[in-house]
């Protein structure tokens, strides 16, 4: 476009206009036109030029307010915690993360132990929160970790559409407000020494992500994580998840005769070893669910447990009550029928131990789906006739003979279709009902 001096006529025109440099131009002056205006045209600037003006604007300096800003930023950049930073700060964020501390602090105990009692009732694969003990830690004086664990569970509760009138009223906030607050928190909790709560949290944040399709998140929590550097204990093994890591460590300082580092002595408690183990079987649980349909290998794969020695899982009996809480160590060979009672026993005996028996089928599981993800059939070598699935020493007669022989450690009235779902919730078990049919039908 040309950049000289000329008349809107002659430019409409698309031709020369022929001027002194002052109006009026040549064929303005011809045709009498008096209104003759000689301009530039208004070229846009560049992009180059557009986005140098734009950042000159942004930055220009105000001296005015350059005190207040400092200030703000000092404010802004302080440290929360010793733990890693979150991406999230600032004013905004501290007064959401106080006002969310005292929602917590305000919830009356009864509406707590509801919330728990219908977390139990919902999520039979993570019953490893103790109800009375966890009533006694939380108070006005409540710690973090307590507060964090209960905001894991407010989060996975709301997701349900709880049916109590109390905690509709009571539970003000969203899923992901309860478990924002709780990421924020144990993020400065990851790498203090381990604690059952933080471990629980995780593992039920874990399968609050898992849920939301977030999976990486749970992969960090839980399952797969990237080593950092500056943390030895994690170096220790090359792929750990936190919760799993957290536990083993928690684990070891209990059991070797000199541990690592010295653990927190608590108050002597019954309860303390029964909650310890199922929390441990709890992460081989949501490791075994979250490493399902995946081409990662589990973190903790059963070996490692017995490796570990870390007992059968408690019953609920148990586990409430704490008696016999030590349980017996993991077998070492393949056969698990010891820890079982007999198919023809109480099918209250076989409830009170749905939660080992829930470990055992998410174990078969989980190989079975390793092995459809890594090619099943269509594998190198799977065309032999010795791994034909007719062929008794194939893996697929293998794990199916596993399936068929838990299925008939359990008693015959959990199987279903023989037994319905309404029969078993009215005793509190629908859900573990549930969920040991359809691992069995999963197959």
């Amino acid at each position: 476009m040309r950049s000289s001096l000329s008349c809107e006529s002659c430019r409409r025109s698309k031709i020369r206009c022929v001027n002194s440099g002052t109006p009026p131009c040549t064929k303005c002056e011809k045709s009498g036109k008096l209104d003759c205006t000689l301009t530039r045209p208004q070229v846009p600037p560049t992009r180059r030029a557009a986005r140098r003006a734009r950042r000159a604007t942004e930055e220009a300096p105000s001296t005015s307010y350059s005190h207040d800003v400092d200030s703000q930023r000092l404010l802004v950049s302080a440290p929360q915690s010793r733990g890693p930073a979150t991406p999230s700060s600032g004013l905004e964020h501290r007064d959401g993360r106080e006002e969310m501390e005292g929602h917590l602090e305000q919830i009356p105990k009864d509406v707590v132990f509801i919330a728990l009692e219908a977390f139990w009732r919902k999520f039979p694969e993570l019953r490893v929160i103790h109800p009375s003990s966890f009533m006694e830690s939380f108070g006005s004086t409540c710690p973090r970790e307590s507060k964090a664990l209960l905001a894991t569970v407010l989060a996975m509760t709301k997701t349900q559409k709880p049916d109590s009138d109390r905690l509709r009223t009571q539970i003000l906030f969203p899923s992901e407000r309860y478990a924002s607050y709780a990421c924020d928190v144990l993020a400065a909790c990851i790498l203090q020494p381990p604690d059952v709560k933080v471990i629980q949290a995780l593992l039920i944040l874990t399968l609050y992500e898992w849920g939301t399709r977030d999976f990486h998140k749970a992969w960090m929590h839980c399952g797969e994580m990237v080593p950092e550097p500056q943390d030895l204990t994690i170096l220790l093994t090359p792929r750990a998840g936190i919760a799993i890591r957290m536990m083993q460590l928690l684990h070891s300082s209990r059991v070797a005769p000199f541990p690592l580092e010295i653990p927190r002595r608590s108050e002597p408690n019954s309860l303390t070893p029964a909650i310890e183990t199922r929390t441990f079987w709890a992460c081989f649980i949501m490791d075994c669910m979250v490493s399902s349909g995946t081409y990662n290998p589990r973190v903790l794969p059963k070996p490692e447990m017995r490796k570990l020695n870390v007992p059968r899982p408690p019953t609920s009996t148990e586990f409430a009550l704490g008696a016999g809480s030590s349980g017996q160590p993991e077998p070492s060979g393949e056969d698990d029928a010891a820890p079982y009672p007999p198919a023809n026993s109480s099918v209250y005996l076989d409830l009170d131990r749905g939660f080992g028996i829930m470990a055992d089928g998410f174990d078969i599981y989980s190989d079975i789906m390793a092995f459809v993800f890594n090619d099943g059939r269509k594998a190198p070598g799977m065309c032999l006739p010795e791994n034909c699935p007719w062929a008794p020493t194939s893996p697929v007669a293998c794990w199916r003979r596993r399936l068929e022989e838990w299925r008939l450690k359990q008693h015959p009235r959990l199987h279903y279709p023989d037994n319905s779902v309404a029969a078993h919730a009215t005793l509190g078990y629908g859900e573990s009902f549930v969920y040991l049919n359809l691992l069995y039908y999963q197959r």
